[in-house]
């Protein structure tokens, strides 16, 4: 037989199976549609984390001491900044705290930084100005907060130069708002599933003179590149350590969020793996589909057969017909997905969208499923003897 031939009869075929091949197509039509969507859903929430983590600025170094006594000094700022690479550095602290805007109570994390804020952080400043180093000498009452925070307070953004109250160690103190960001705290929202606080942003020199405890602890630093993050730590610690005689240790915020989208992935992977289930199960469907053909057109190939087809030529008969029963099942998941992230992105705002790689996999692997499922049914009809494929009733 030619090979347009073969093609041409296991069409027909398909058409032929009626529910039996609709039942198969629709079989493998489900299993492609829950891989293709899944995957693809957790492509867009891997790219959702890693674009929300580049928009707040999770990067960069953070150093801290070994030693509950530490507090950063102007000498250990100097000599971390005159490290090569080393595009800026800040004290850093981190201090849970409830804030009161107008009538309104907010969790809070106070950050006690310094001017270097946007050189180290990605803060996107809508209205006002930022933490000067005029701010850092005087120790001065002002505060950055988010314009979610203002929002809700005032229902406006611009809330610049009123009155919030900040308590934190017990103690409560009142600052002015000298500039509102762009919040950093939706996008963390959605991925931890809620409760993330509001971030404020303070001097640090305020923070150590207003609590009694040890603030200002850590130091935050920025990188000329990336790829130099190892070699600039390590000179960093040995900095740090040589000039207090205290141990450090440094956080490297690009691994986490690495790990994060790493776990993203991850997660979508496994969750695809069980919903490939449903492929394997339709495929299943497919092999029982085409068996039953064998044995309903057991003297159709022996009259094949007997007019000199050949055994391969039965195979990729039977072969043909079950990669195109897949082939269909899994174009028609691959669309059907393609409707369903069309459909999600008009109701809910999402930017899905199904990458040709995912197309090709939703093609590609129904043809393979066909391929496995099909060889045993297609061997068995090869087999038969003319005769008694013949007198076969």
């Amino acid at each position: 037989m030619k090979l347009g031939d073969v093609f041409l009869m296991s069409a027909r075929n398909v058409r032929k199976g009626g529910v039996k091949a609709a039942l198969c197509i629709l079989a493998i039509c489900v299993g492609m549609t829950s891989v293709c969507t899944i995957s693809a859903a957790g492509t867009a929430a891997a790219e959702t984390v890693s674009a929300e983590i580049d928009r707040i600025g999770i990067k960069g170094l953070a150093f801290y001491s070994e030693s509950d006594a530490y507090t950063v000094d102007m000498e250990c700022m100097a000599a971390v900044k005159n490290i090569g690479g080393v595009k800026a550095a800040m004290p850093l602290s981190l201090n849970y705290a409830s804030a009161r805007l107008r009538s309104m109570q907010f969790s809070a994390l106070a950050i006690g930084c310094g001017q270097e804020l946007p050189d180290i952080f990605n803060i996107e400043l809508l209205h006002g100005e930022h933490i000067s180093g005029e701010d850092i000498r005087t120790r001065a009452r002002v505060a950055l907060i988010d314009d979610e925070m203002a929002m809700l307070a005032y229902s406006r953004a611009n809330v610049t130069g009123k009155s919030l109250s900040i308590s934190f160690g017990g103690i409560t103190e009142s600052f002015v708002i000298k500039g509102v960001i762009s919040s950093q705290k939706s996008g963390l929202d959605m991925i931890a599933g809620g409760g993330i606080p509001h971030m404020i942003y303070l001097p640090y020199s305020t923070v150590d003179g207003i609590s009694t405890a040890r603030t200002s602890d850590k130091i935050a630093v920025s990188l000329e590149r990336n790829d130099s993050a190892e070699t600039a730590a390590e000179k960093a610690v040995r900095t740090l350590e040589n000039l207090t005689g205290a141990g450090f240790s440094y956080e490297n915020l690009d691994g986490y969020a690495d790990k994060l989208v790493n776990i993203t992935d991850t997660v979508s992977l496994l969750i695809s793996a069980v919903a490939s289930i449903a492929v394997v199960v339709g495929g299943i469907g497919v092999m029982n589909s085409m068996v039953s053909a064998v044995e309903a057109r057991t003297r159709e190939i022996g009259i094949y057969l007997a007019v000199g087809a050949r055994r391969r030529d039965i195979v990729g008969l039977f072969l043909s017909e079950a990669c195109m029963l897949c082939l269909i099942g899994g174009a028609c998941g691959a669309a059907l997905s393609m409707l369903i992230f069309a459909a999600a992105s008009r109701v809910f705002s999402l930017h899905i969208a199904l990458s040709s790689s995912m197309l090709l996999y939703g093609l590609g692997v129904p043809v393979i499923c066909g391929l496995l499922f099909g060889i045993l049914p297609a061997c068995r009809a090869a087999m038969l003897t003319p005769i008694e494929a013949i007198r076969e009733e």
